[in-house]
């Protein structure tokens, strides 16, 4: 195994331990926080996970803003060796993010976790979001 491979493999271990956690923060913000009205979805990451699997949405911007924020405060909080590993990584899978400098930033991190956090609202479903995904195709 390479270096790029282990640190792969520890990207995703952070990825997945700091995307758990806004996903808790996503399920706390309920009510007059949904975008989605009497939709059945009881929280932001249903609405969210019901907008990945059900396609882009009126919403889409607001989703992706509400959870780049809770993103950038969690990877804020992290040690500093996980913020470089994480934004390192996002600077390479996201090299479109072009700063004058070429080294990571914050942003690439963001990118880096709002990919993983995409991801499991891709593969994430319950009886709510099956129910409003149905309703709205059928």
């Amino acid at each position: 195994m390479n270096e790029y491979h282990l640190l792969v493999g520890l990207n995703h271990l952070f990825l997945d331990k700091i995307t758990i956690k806004i996903i808790t923060q996503l399920r706390k913000l309920k009510g007059d926080h949904l975008l989605s009205g009497d939709s059945g979805l009881k929280n932001v990451w249903e609405e969210i996970c019901a907008q990945v699997q059900g396609g882009d949405s009126y919403y889409h911007h607001e989703y992706q803003e509400t959870a780049n924020n809770f993103i950038k405060e969690e990877l804020e909080k992290q040690p500093n060796s996980v913020i470089e590993l994480i934004c390192y990584l996002g600077s390479i899978s996201h090299s479109e993010i072009a700063k004058v400098d070429d080294r990571p930033t914050i942003d690439h991190g963001v990118a880096e976790l709002s990919d993983a956090l995409w991801e499991k609202a891709g593969s994430y479903s319950n009886f709510s979001i099956r129910k409003y995904l149905d309703d709205v195709e059928g």
